[in-house]
């Protein structure tokens, strides 16, 4: 129903221009002046720029409302520091407990991918286990996770 409302304005600026330039040419021919002729003249050449402006505005928003969120950088994702990827591991390693004390790569990256978690920034997403080595890393020196080569047990829980 939001096309209705912007067609009954399109139709309304029309019909306002149109009873102007009807009014004026009506004015002109009683009078017999050729300077509302010009008149009439402008305002066309006024309201046919006014509405390639209009259309061209509105193409670019639509164009806009279509694109999808792509980060810098060719679509990729931005490398996200340390100590994001150390909030988001711990958060996936946090409900990986509830069923698990060890897991891989391919469980890491599903529950990355599918866990709704507090605290994410765009920029940085999706994160996945390629992406978030230093902070597997650091997870690992710290004591919280032990690296078995390609698998992590979970560490103090």
């Amino acid at each position: 129903m939001a096309w209705l409302g912007g067609m009954v304005r399109r139709c309304g600026a029309l019909l306002s221009v149109a009873a102007t330039v009807v009014g004026i040419a009506t004015f002109a021919v009683t009078e017999h002046l050729t300077w509302a002729w010009l008149a009439i003249g402008g305002l066309a050449v006024f309201a046919t720029g006014a509405a390639w402006t209009a259309n061209d505005e509105h193409d670019k928003r639509v164009a806009l409302e279509a694109m999808q969120h792509q980060p810098p950088g060719g679509g990729l994702p931005l490398v996200a520091p340390v100590d994001y990827q150390v909030i988001a591991l711990r958060q996936v390693i946090a409900r990986i407990s509830e069923t698990t004390q060890d897991f891989g790569r391919a469980a890491l990256d599903d529950v990355l991918q599918n866990l709704p978690r507090t605290g994410t920034d765009q920029i940085y997403e999706p994160l996945m286990a390629g992406t978030c080595q230093e902070g597997m890393l650091w997870l690992v020196d710290h004591g919280e996770l032990a690296d078995l080569g390609g698998s992590w047990v979970i560490l103090g829980r």
